[in-house]
């Protein structure tokens, strides 16, 4: 098995897991773990240093979009889009994931004249997207991308292109999508945060949508 770390056998002594023939003792495994969350924090804080302009216009058309947001995304970025849809919807701005794949086999019939569609792909060059891109621009749908393809398909595509710097994963091959995925959450997240804001989300109005859970115990206590 190669790596940093090869474990071999594990026992199980007192419900405590037993890691023999370790290569790494725990204080290498972790400066390990505190080297990457490390590194991907001053990702966010350095691009929290030189925010684009472009990201009050996207704020600024998903908060007034009269129909729902839609955001389509593959692999690691498909799940920071569907999370980008929940927390839309809990500031109050109705909006679902359509994934690419589906959105070819009949989906994009969910999509609708009045719609904003938010495409996430690092590259820009995911080619699962550029049929649904396709079909929004011919029924004039707002597009929006969030890349670090400056030059891409995707961002020439859309009427509104959102620029995140290229990142230095953390994983050993320099390739698995992690510290890009933490900066595109983050970026996510503040644009929806600002949404909320625009649509006047508070407590009470997080009280209606979210009843259940921790959350809408501590809502309710209120």
């Amino acid at each position: 098995m190669s790596g940093v770390c090869r474990f071999g056998v594990r026992a199980y002594m007192d419900q405590k897991v037993v890691l023999r023939d370790c290569e790494c003792n725990r204080e290498c495994l972790v400066k390990m773990a505190s080297s990457a969350v490390k590194k991907e924090g001053e990702a966010i804080s350095s691009f929290a240093r030189d925010v684009p302009v472009e990201i009050a216009d996207v704020i600024s058309v998903i908060a007034d979009t009269k129909g729902r947001v839609i955001t389509s995304a593959v692999g690691k970025s498909g799940y920071i889009a569907k999370k980008m849809a929940a927390t839309l919807c809990a500031v109050g701005a109705p909006s679902f994931f359509i994934h690419p794949t589906e959105a070819v086999h009949g989906d994009m019939g969910a999509i609708c004249d009045n719609d904003a569609l938010v495409i996430i792909s690092n590259s820009g060059e995911t080619a699962e997207l550029f049929e649904i891109c396709r079909f929004a621009k011919g029924r004039k749908i707002t597009i929006i991308t969030i890349t670090s393809g400056c030059e891409s398909f995707l961002a020439a595509v859309a009427d509104i292109t959102l620029l995140i710097p290229k990142s230095e994963e953390v994983c050993s091959t320099g390739l698995l999508p992690t510290t890009s995925a933490a900066l595109t959450n983050s970026v996510c997240d503040a644009i929806a945060v600002c949404v909320g804001y625009i649509k006047g989300f508070d407590k009470g109005s997080y009280r209606e949508r979210h009843i259940g859970g921790r959350i809408g115990k501590i809502l309710l206590s209120e």
